[in-house]
């Protein structure tokens, strides 16, 4: 039996802050960029945030969300307040602010069928043996360049089996394999 998941990707979370409420895409097209903090253990989230512009930084406070959960709520959006927001904000704590990862806010519509234990894109790839050229790093961009002059008369072609290969790696059991490596020896 096949486990159909249909549902929306970052949803439109809310975040208060003096009196105003913005939803986290609206604060990515706003120029926010935004990271996450998941904690499993704790069953809570919490969102930190950077303006480069405006020189702001904050944090929300921690939602306390089950990961677990199975219930038809468990997708509604959260609400989120700021508990702290500077110019410059330094951080003295005993917390793990490696936990934080960058997040994309557009909130996305999934549609995926899973019918076996691969499905799930759980197990990590083997580390491939590929062909390695090792260059000096200033080397580097100039032989980019010149496998993009030597790809530029069939540049078409490739970009279209590119799309053929995108569209075959989102099908179950499907990889992206690498099959070369340009390594560069800081001296």
């Amino acid at each position: 039996m096949a486990l159909s998941d249909h549902r929306v990707l970052s949803l439109p979370h809310r975040v208060h802050f003096c009196g105003w409420v913005a939803t986290l895409p609206a604060l990515q097209q706003a120029g926010w960029e935004l990271s996450a903090e998941q904690d499993f253990h704790r069953y809570g989230v919490r969102i930190a945030m950077r303006h480069r512009d405006l020189q702001l930084r904050g944090i929300t406070n921690t939602i306390e969300f089950d990961f677990y959960d199975r219930s038809p709520f468990r997708d509604r959006p959260l609400d989120f307040s700021i508990a702290y927001m500077a110019s410059a904000l330094h951080v003295v704590t005993n917390d793990n602010v490696s936990a934080f990862s960058p997040i994309d806010a557009m909130p996305q519509f999934i549609s995926t069928e899973r019918k076996s234990i691969d499905d799930f894109g759980i197990f990590a790839t083997p580390l491939a043996r590929t062909e390695e050229i090792i260059v000096d790093p200033h080397d580097v961009m100039a032989l980019l360049d010149r496998i993009k002059d030597l790809q530029r008369p069939e540049q078409a072609a490739i970009r279209e089996r590119n799309r053929s290969r995108e569209r075959r790696l989102d099908e179950p059991g499907q990889r992206t394999q690498f099959h070369a490596q340009i390594l560069s020896i800081a001296a």
